[in-house]
């Protein structure tokens, strides 16, 4: 019976954690490539999203200036206009949630784009995570189908958020209280064995 609450414990607090927990990763699939440089920053942050490895926890500041760069590798680059579409979108903890920043739908012989975005996240979300996607079609205008390529980056905002305090603070709370309603108690006094 013990060995029974100590697995349910023990899989109740890696639960717990799991969900907690998260690691900030960056994938890149498709020909694709991306960079962006936070020109507020002293030296300024430089991410390149190809030589990022999963695990990898790059933190930014709640506000910023950011050059970014995208290309697509076609070999041989292309002559004529073909049709490209895509899209940029960040996912923003609840009640938020995503928040599209960038779509294009055009034909042409480009193969990168570049440009300089400013943005500004409220302070309550110091200490989140924040996940950029993008994703590009080449051959069609309307987004159908796989992408051609797709990336996405996990970033992690300057600060500590007291939420993150009380989260973990009831995440242990939660475990005790699991604890006691899972413990089994012996026979009171007086009763049967």
């Amino acid at each position: 019976m013990k060995r029974t609450r100590a697995l349910a414990l023990a899989a109740f607090v890696l639960i717990a954690l799991a969900l907690t927990a998260l690691p900030a990763a960056a994938t890149v699939s498709g020909p694709c490539d991306g960079s962006a440089i936070w020109t507020d920053e002293t030296p300024p942050l430089e991410v390149v999203a190809s030589q990022l490895s999963k695990g990898d926890v790059i933190v930014i500041p709640l506000e910023g200036n950011v050059e970014w760069t995208g290309t697509i590798s076609i070999d041989p680059p292309p002559t004529e206009a073909r049709p490209t579409s895509g899209n940029v979108t960040v996912k923003v903890p609840f009640p938020v949630g995503t928040i599209q920043v960038g779509v294009w739908s055009s034909s042409g012989t480009s193969t990168g784009n570049s440009g300089t975005y400013e943005y500004e996240f409220p302070s309550i979300l110091s200490g989140f995570k924040v996940t950029v996607v993008g994703q590009h079609w080449e051959g069609t205008l309307e987004q159908a189908g796989p992408p051609t390529c797709s990336g996405n980056i996990t970033l992690s905002l300057a600060g500590t958020n007291p939420v993150g305090f009380i989260t973990g603070g009831l995440t242990v709370v939660s475990i005790m209280g699991a604890y006691l309603a899972i413990r089994v108690k012996g026979p009171s006094a007086g009763g049967s064995k």
